[in-house]
């Protein structure tokens, strides 16, 4: 469900959230976290958005009963002030009834080991993702723009064909798109340990400190996920084969 939020006069917006101990991870768009406020028996976070427009938001927190992460995807639309006319009181963020659904995650419970012919070996080697060969034929600008509207299926698919074609650059392009438009795709644990992946081997992306917070963020968002041991190991290996270089 998307949630209405107006901006103030200073680009300020209050995003409230029942209960207590959440934590802003990301946007999908330019938010820009200030702070957070307690407020009885909620938190109400305070972002600069440079403009009015849709993004997702994404918190997390742990519930320290049973150890369990909660997560919230928070689908928000952020809206010019509305003029005042004089005839009313109106504050520029309306208290909001609902906040979208909780998604708590409980991915994979048995982590992959690395050697066996699991799912973390070959992130992207999924045949039920939607074929896009189409879509890499069209002209430059039209790709850039197809790209920013087609799903994430589609998009992690073609960043696979990409990388068939041993063009790791558009590949890594594609999966750092999915990851910043669509923080709520059921797979972006396997886009994240892909992206993680690219980044350290070698070619013209290598970047090892990005690979690093790459894998860092997959084990801190999803701790619970089959690529969560994976993500451990190689950042040990980094850590002490590399360390020296970066």
């Amino acid at each position: 469900m998307k949630v209405e939020v107006y901006l103030d006069d200073g680009n300020l917006a209050r995003v409230p959230l029942e209960g207590r101990g959440w934590v802003f991870i990301r946007s999908s768009g330019d938010a820009d976290f200030v702070s957070k406020n307690r407020e009885q028996d909620r938190e109400v976070f305070i972002f600069t958005v440079s403009s009015s427009g849709d993004q997702d938001l994404l918190f997390q927190r742990q519930n320290l009963t049973d150890g369990r992460i909660d997560r919230k995807f928070m689908d928000i639309s952020f809206l010019s002030p509305p003029e005042s006319d004089g005839s009313a009181n109106q504050t520029s963020n309306p208290p909001v009834s609902e906040l979208g659904e909780d998604a708590s995650d409980s991915r994979g419970a048995n982590p992959a080991v690395p050697g066996d012919n699991t799912a973390a070996q070959n992130p992207m080697d999924d045949a039920s993702l939607p074929g896009t060969a189409a879509v890499a034929n069209t002209g430059e600008a039209d790709q850039q723009k197809e790209y920013h509207s087609m799903a994430p299926e589609e998009l992690e698919r073609l960043a696979l064909e990409f990388l068939a074609n041993n063009e790791k650059r558009k590949a890594l392009e594609l999966l750092e798109l999915i990851s910043r438009k669509y923080p709520a795709y059921d797979n972006i644990d396997r886009v994240l340990f892909r992206q993680a992946q690219l980044l350290e081997g070698p070619g013209p992306a290598r970047n090892i400190n990005r690979s690093l917070a790459s894998y860092r963020e997959l084990i801190d968002l999803f701790p619970f996920s089959a690529f969560e041991r994976d993500a451990r190991e190689r950042i040990r290996y980094i850590e002490r084969s590399f360390i020296r270089v970066f």
